[in-house]
């Protein structure tokens, strides 16, 4: 019998080493290409957004110095590279799928994606100011024509009218759009600011860091250009004149709305010019018609203050800057209706368009950049302005020989001197003025109030007009009222402190407010006398004072808030506090059941920035903060903030 022989034994073992050969070569190919794919994408991923940081500096640099149409090109360049970027970095997203490097693509790809898109969100605001076209009808009026003169040596001043028209028209039609671009500024800041909190040991941190602080560059430039873009309409009298009332907010005898109001100012303003402008002492219409005018005041004037009848000068008593604003229109309009004898400037009929209050702070700021001011010999600088000022209506005027009706003058000659400086600042030190009336609105040194609704609503959205506006949340308001303490504020020091606790169940809460008065009695210090209220959410439930004073505490709902009050005075060297607690309302409760506490603090008009604590307790541990405490205090069931109430602050905590 003859063996059986298989013909396809001797073929089948070359096969099998001839598909190893061929996977292997598979393999290496296919390894080899992903290796030079990635090389290739990477390199030029890496290179184009090099390309695009570089190019977006140069643009920065280009419109610091008014080169608008150069940094118009590099920002283009800047867009061109980090479209180009991005796209390359997608023909990698193959790293996405493999395990423990899909976080490494992902951010990688959103930072990218939301450089990309703040370099886009410059180019709107951009063509505004390169394009005028999209502004006014005649082509041939460009942006490059508009300052093809100007050098940031030159003044607003020096500028014919027509252009003056031309850049508040232009600013005012670029509201909406500038307002458009800070918002997305904020989105992406909010993206940066969740991706550097989830990956503080990722590669891209210092990138998403460096990212972030890139973006608040941004918006710090862009937020008073945009307020302005916004006032413009309503503040500049571009298409009529525009009268407002200018409140001398006197901070250094500090009342609810800001300060006692012993000087005000009427003001014409148009196509951003002050047309005109007379400053008055206040007193000189609420002695022309004390004979024939009566209001009654708010009790505490007339029981600490012995004020008898309400003028205009003791008519901020609301802490809301709106409200105080109506009551001084509304009684300057009935004392003006009230005057029997003429008067060249009260005499004649107004109908005001809004108020405008501010403080000797904001005035000392402004004379940081615009220098000291000369008059009637006397020199007024940043760091002298309010006391020097108020040594000259109250004192120097009678060595001078001045009738007391003329004592106020000199402040008249010196907001007109300031006036004149400003228009004389050249361009280059507009940025820093917008700076610090951007900083002297959030800080509640300079406030606003217009009789345009929807601007006022605008205002108030945007914290700048002081408002004091109830929510369903905890709320906290300490408002002081000098009466009859002369000027006395600037030695006074206050301390806040707000402690929440859980109380079978329910939250107590507990604020202290320590004044330490580091005066001594001279002419315009004594010891301090303040009726102090505290505004806490409507339904609070008062349960104790336990202030070392006595005084009573009276109760009453005020701006849809439960209003505590009390009065307290401090001698020159010695401290005094007031403690008061209370239960806060039901909703609250219920809200923390939920899982979430929610405070707004509200900064008194006019005050001096002074330190706020913040101790609370709710058995629960703390998730989530925002601000957020200092890390050493992490993992409990105790929420504690050392801040400074520089302005209206709002917490949000989550369990």
């Amino acid at each position: 019998m003859h063996p059986v022989i298989n013909f396809l034994s001797s073929h089948r073992q070359p096969k099998k080493r001839f598909s190893l050969k061929w996977v292997i070569l598979l393999f290496g190919s296919g390894f080899l290409l992903i290796f030079f794919w990635t090389l290739f994408f990477g390199f030029k991923t890496i290179y184009f957004a090099l390309e695009g940081k570089q190019a977006a500096a140069k643009a920065y640099d280009s419109l610091a110095f008014m080169q608008i149409d150069l940094g118009k090109e590099h920002i283009k360049e800047a867009a061109y590279s980090f479209q180009v970027a991005t796209s390359s970095f997608e023909k990698l997203s193959f790293f996405s799928w493999i395990p423990g490097l899909e976080d490494l693509y992902k951010n990688g790809y959103d930072f990218l994606l939301v450089t990309q898109t703040a370099i886009k969100a410059l180019q709107q605001p951009l063509n505004l100011m390169v394009d005028l076209g999209r502004f006014l009808q005649d082509e041939d009026n460009s942006l490059q024509s508009l300052f093809q003169n100007l050098s940031p040596s030159q003044t607003i001043g020096s500028l014919p009218q027509e252009k003056k028209q031309l850049i508040l028209k232009r600013f005012s039609a670029a509201s909406g759009d500038l307002q458009a671009t800070l918002a997305q500024i904020d989105l992406l800041l909010q993206t940066s600011s969740l991706h550097i909190q989830k990956n503080k040991t990722s590669l891209f941190y210092p990138l998403w860091s460096s990212l972030r602080t890139q973006l608040v560059r941004l918006r710090t430039e862009l937020v008073p250009v945009a307020l302005f873009a916004q006032f413009v309409p309503h503040f500049a009298g571009i298409e009529n004149p525009q009268n407002f009332l200018l409140l001398f907010l006197n901070n250094q005898e500090l009342r609810p709305g800001g300060g006692f109001i012993g000087s005000y100012g009427i003001v014409t303003i148009e196509n951003g010019e002050i047309k005109e402008l007379y400053t008055l002492d206040s007193y000189t219409l609420d002695n022309l018609v004390s004979h024939n005018f009566s209001e009654e005041p708010p009790k505490p004037l007339q029981e600490y203050n012995a004020t008898h009848t309400w003028f205009v000068r003791d008519a901020n008593w609301s802490p809301d800057f709106a409200i105080s604003s109506q009551e001084v229109l509304r009684l300057f309009y009935k004392e003006q209706a009230a005057l029997q004898t003429t008067h060249e400037v009260l005499s004649q009929p107004r109908t005001f368009a809004g108020v405008i209050g501010l403080t000797p702070t904001f005035v000392s700021d402004i004379l940081s950049l615009t220098g000291s001011l000369e008059v009637d010999g006397q020199i007024f600088t940043a760091e002298n302005i309010a006391e020097a000022m108020e040594y000259q209506v109250e004192k120097a005027y009678e060595e001078k020989g001045i009738h007391p009706l003329q004592r106020k003058e000199i402040l008249g000659r010196a907001v007109e001197q300031v006036r004149d400086k400003l228009m004389a600042l050249p361009f280059s030190k507009w940025k820093e003025v917008g700076i610090a009336i951007e900083k002297a609105l959030q800080e509640k040194q300079l406030i606003l109030y217009h009789e345009n609704q929807m601007f006022q609503d605008r205002l108030t959205q945007l914290g700048l007009a002081g408002r004091m506006i109830p929510n369903d949340f905890d709320y906290l308001a300490v408002v002081d009222a000098n009466l009859a303490s002369l000027k006395t504020d600037p030695v006074v020091e206050r301390t806040l402190t707000y402690k929440v606790e859980m109380k079978n169940n329910k939250p107590i809460a507990t604020v202290r407010m320590h004044y330490n008065h580091t005066g001594s009695f001279d002419w315009k210090t004594t010891r301090y006398r303040t009726y102090v209220r505290f505004y806490v959410p409507k339904g609070s439930i008062f349960i104790e004072n336990s202030s070392s004073h006595l005084s009573p505490v009276e109760e009453w709902r005020e701006l849809g808030f439960m209003v505590f009050g009390t009065f307290v005075s401090i001698e020159p060297g010695k401290s005094n506090e007031v403690v008061l607690s209370y239960e806060l309302p039901e909703r609250i409760t219920q809200s923390l059941l939920n899982g979430t506490y929610n405070l707004s603090v509200f900064k008194q008009i006019g005050t001096n920035n002074y330190p706020l604590t913040l101790d609370l307790d709710f058995d629960k541990d703390v998730r989530r903060a925002s601000p957020p405490e200092e890390q050493i205090n992490w993992g409990d069931d105790q929420y504690v903030l050392n801040t400074i109430l520089d302005q209206d602050k709002s917490i949000q905590i989550g369990f």
